[in-house]
């Protein structure tokens, strides 16, 4: 049988990582030790949960304005991919790689590397491009503020697995919000 998440997961790796694996090794050995791949502590975890809470508030009202602004600007790209697949293929294909590959692209690369000139304009420049990344005016202020969200997070913990693990829970709760809205596998049912 087909299974549309290969594709996405193919697509994964040649948009995001190859050229992160690149970069790095055009850079050279020592690049990679830029990237901060510490061991992921306990105490960032509560920090995560509290950003990832007031993304999803902020986000929601954001969105809310987006959509009230451009109605036909919410099709979501979840909501159809998920429609008669299995669950665990999709939070693979569309939470746990898309934030291993975008984080390391995005936070690891473009942001390490604009980082010197200035943190600011490097935050706001990574997040500007990882919006136009996801092609959907719908979603370009809400993946703004978490880009930017996640660049700071990656900046004051040091680690970029607190970004990739925020980056993880949000498009999990993405996926799981889809399913929950639409039915286990895509039937249409009744919002609560």
């Amino acid at each position: 049988a087909d299974n549309p998440y290969l594709a996405l997961v193919i697509i994964q790796l040649i948009v995001y990582a190859l050229p992160t694996v690149f970069f790095c090794r055009l850079r050279g050995s020592g690049y990679a030790k830029g990237l901060r791949l510490r061991l992921f502590r306990a105490n960032h975890l509560l920090f995560m949960l509290l950003a990832l809470i007031a993304m999803v508030a902020g986000s929601a009202l954001i969105n809310l304005a987006v959509f009230r602004i451009f109605p036909d600007s919410g099709a979501s790209t979840v909501s159809s991919a998920v429609q008669g697949q299995d669950l665990f293929f999709a939070v693979i294909a569309l939470a746990v790689l898309p934030a291993l590959t975008e984080e390391f692209l995005f936070r690891g690369v473009v942001y390490g590397n604009l980082r010197p000139y200035g943190r600011t304009q490097a935050i706001l420049i990574s997040s500007v491009l990882f919006a136009l990344m996801h092609q959907n005016i719908g979603q370009f202020f809400y993946t703004f503020v978490g880009g930017v969200a996640m660049a700071l997070m990656y900046e004051l913990t040091g680690n970029i697995w607190c970004s990739i693990l925020y980056h993880m829970f949000n498009n999990e709760l993405a996926v799981l919000t889809e399913v929950l809205y639409y039915g286990k596998f895509g039937d249409a049912v009744e919002p609560l």
